[in-house]
């Protein structure tokens, strides 16, 4: 039934590159403590602290350069006139179809960089959970408030 459903959405909607350029950017500014407790408190031993750098930039590099471009290029959405399709999933394809009639509240939220470059996140609120959309341009969070609040 969903596979039915999936044909009957036209297009499905992407979400900007200004979404990969925002998770790199939090990201960075995620990274620059741990980076700079490791080299304040390991500096006395080389070894342990060649270590945890290593580790630590082998986790950014791989999160930046590998998990958020896939995770951008996998997830999007689309709707239909009786669901709501939500694809997601880096390693797994997760695909969600949310009937228009289950969802309870749609909420609009901007953290300060989203603000600052213009996206926003869009929560859907259910009787059974919640699901996020995270980084789409502020008109779309707009366009997508309306369509999906009851």
């Amino acid at each position: 039934m969903v596979l039915q459903e999936e044909r009957a959405v036209e297009k499905y909607t992407r979400l900007p590159k200004k979404a990969l350029t925002c998770w790199r950017i939090r990201l960075a500014l995620i990274a620059f403590l741990p980076a700079l407790l490791s080299a304040l408190f390991y500096s006395y031993s080389r070894l342990v602290w060649g270590i945890l750098t290593g580790l630590w930039m082998a986790a950014f590099l791989l999160f930046y350069f590998g998990y958020y471009p896939l995770k951008r290029r996998r997830l999007s959405y689309g709707a239909d006139g009786r669901l709501f399709l939500l694809n997601t999933g880096v390693v797994y394809d997760r695909r969600k179809a949310i009937p228009l009639e289950r969802i309870q509240y749609v909420t609009v939220s901007r953290t300060p960089l989203q603000r600052a470059m213009g996206l926003a996140s869009v929560y859907i609120h259910m009787a059974g959970g919640m699901a996020v959309i995270s980084c789409v341009t502020a008109q779309e969070a707009v366009r997508l408030r309306l369509m999906l609040d009851p």
